[in-house]
């Protein structure tokens, strides 16, 4: 299951605003993206209104840091070019007549105004470029924080599926617990717990026998999707994930619900089974008791043994001291004496591998998730 957070970026108004479901709501293909909660956005707005106007105030005290290229004049450089004109000219005039004082205050506002207009068109020192530079910086990482900060105020449907819970209300402020759940049901799977014995034996796309403790009479078909490759150690146990993903189909399993599994690790078909108490040992070999008609004695047949799964054990080859077919008694040793048959099945399934569900949290084994 997904979960979704309205996030508190800022220092802006963080309540919620506005939401448009609740636990159960459905969200379609064409519903998915569109707007399921949103925090309140007016500060946001006028905070990243602020920041672009900042941005552009840094960009024009950078430019005027570099100067002016050549070609490329203003109207105060303009000015103070005319300004220089003016007291060439009239010195010019001064000194084709004028005392010598005149000419002097003259002179003196022609350099004054030479001295304006060199300060206007002279560059700047590399630290004050380097001052405005990173202002310039600053301001654009301001609008992008504010363009963040607006953006996650709303929160968007990402995918299809079933909202699993709404932990806010209108007006509650925004914190940093989960917001929305998102369920996909079309994307369930159960985490199993194998020992480190069983562990070994699973591998991935093996198909796996759920039973669900709510649904006693429901059985679901998965498929190993990932083990583990570190094990979880409760208690000094040590145990490994296995996820196993299914289709519910139509059956109404709920996330949350426990379940255990049986991985089916090799499946042999049309075998000859036998109980597997009937199966005593002599020695190195295997044998079974095969009873005879009548009073005759039993006879004892080596056998060579092959997978074992729920009391029953495959035979697959019988020794020269006689044959064992389907439908043979055989004796069990116990306290009291017992007999049986073998039988043949259509399907064996061996070295089956129990994994028991454990909490919602994805513990040992866990329940239906998403």
């Amino acid at each position: 299951m997904r979960r979704l957070s309205l996030k508190r970026l800022g220092r802006c108004d963080n309540l919620l605003e506005r939401t448009v479901v609740r636990y159960g709501t459905g969200i379609n293909d064409e519903t998915t993206g569109q707007p399921i909660a949103r925090l309140s956005i007016t500060e946001r707005q006028l905070a990243l209104q602020q920041a672009q106007a900042n941005l552009k105030s840094a960009e024009a005290q950078l430019a005027a840091a570099r100067r002016l290229k050549p070609g490329q004049p203003t109207a105060a450089v303009a000015s103070d070019r005319a300004a220089v004109a003016s007291a060439q000219a009239n010195l010019s005039t001064l000194q084709q007549g004028a005392t010598a004082a005149a000419i002097t205050i003259a002179q003196a506002s022609v350099d004054q105004a030479q001295i304006t207009l060199n300060q206007l068109t002279a560059p700047s020192s590399a630290s004050t470029i380097a001052s405005a530079e990173a202002t310039l910086a600053q301001a654009q990482v301001a609008v992008t924080e504010a363009q963040l900060d607006l953006e996650h105020a709303t929160l968007t449907a990402p995918f299809a599926g079933v909202i699993a819970a709404v932990t806010m209300n209108v007006g509650d402020t925004a914190g940093s617990t989960t917001t929305i759940s998102v369920l996909d049901p079309s994307d369930l799977y159960v985490e199993l717990s194998l020992s480190e014995s069983d562990v070994a034996d699973a591998a991935v796309g093996q198909p796996v026998t759920l039973v669900f403790d709510a649904l006693s009479a429901t059985t679901i078909t998965g498929t190993i999707t990932a083990i583990a490759p570190t094990a979880t150690v409760s208690s000094n146990v040590a145990t490994y994930p296995v996820r196993v993903s299914f289709d519910p189909g139509d059956q109404p399993i709920k996330v949350g619900m426990t379940a255990s599994g049986t991985i089916i690790t090799e499946e042999h078909t049309n075998v000859l089974l036998v109980p597997t108490r009937a199966i005593q040992t002599q020695g190195t070999n295997h044998v079974v008791q095969v009873q005879q008609p009548g009073n005759a004695a039993a006879v004892t047949v080596v056998v060579t043994t092959g997978l074992s799964s729920d009391g029953q054990t495959e035979i697959l080859i019988t020794g020269t001291s006689g044959n064992l077919v389907a439908g043979d008694v055989l004796l069990i040793a116990s306290a009291t004496s017992s007999t049986t048959s073998a039988t043949t099945t259509s399907s064996s399934q061996g070295n089956l591998l129990s994994g028991l569900s454990g909490p919602p949290d994805g513990g040992a084994g866990g329940p239906p998730a998403q």
